[in-house]
């Protein structure tokens, strides 16, 4: 069974869940500077919280909130950092947490179609297509990857 990640979340997967990028499109939108100092932010921040409700996913991490909001036909991103523009390294982290709990949950896009249904248990994990399982870029959890 997989370990739980170090983050307060929900216990049911978000509705949305069906319209997440996949994770090589969450990967390919973030230069990997920026995703690395995602991997640290992840392993050296104590305070780290993700919510979401029918339309976005947030994300507290120390003092910034990173918010993905899904606008019915596409994702837009904000984060409190004040970065360049919406690619800064605590959206990344957003989404890399979202992956996490995810593969914690076993939760893919095509078990979520009800809000907050659970997913059959004999589901393989990131089965679905728009699965976000991994997106931190495969097999691993975003603090393994950062090494």
């Amino acid at each position: 069974m997989p370990s739980k990640p170090t983050v307060d979340h929900p216990e049911t997967a978000p509705s949305w869940l069906a319209h997440w990028p996949a994770e090589s499109e969450v990967r390919a939108q973030f230069p990997e500077g920026i995703r690395r100092l995602a991997y640290r932010f992840l392993g050296i921040e104590r305070r780290k919280r993700l919510s979401w409700d029918d339309s976005r996913l947030v994300f507290e991490l120390g003092t910034h909130q990173a918010t993905w909001r899904w606008d019915g036909q596409r994702w837009r991103r904000s984060c409190s950092c004040g970065y360049v523009n919406d690619a800064c390294a605590h959206v990344y982290a957003a989404a890399c947490m979202l992956s996490e709990v995810c593969r914690s949950g076993r939760w893919s896009a095509a078990a979520t179609a009800a809000v907050g249904a659970p997913p059959p248990s004999a589901a393989p994990e990131g089965a679905a297509a728009g699965s976000v399982d991994a997106a931190a870029g495969g097999p691993g959890t975003a603090a393994s990857d950062a090494a």
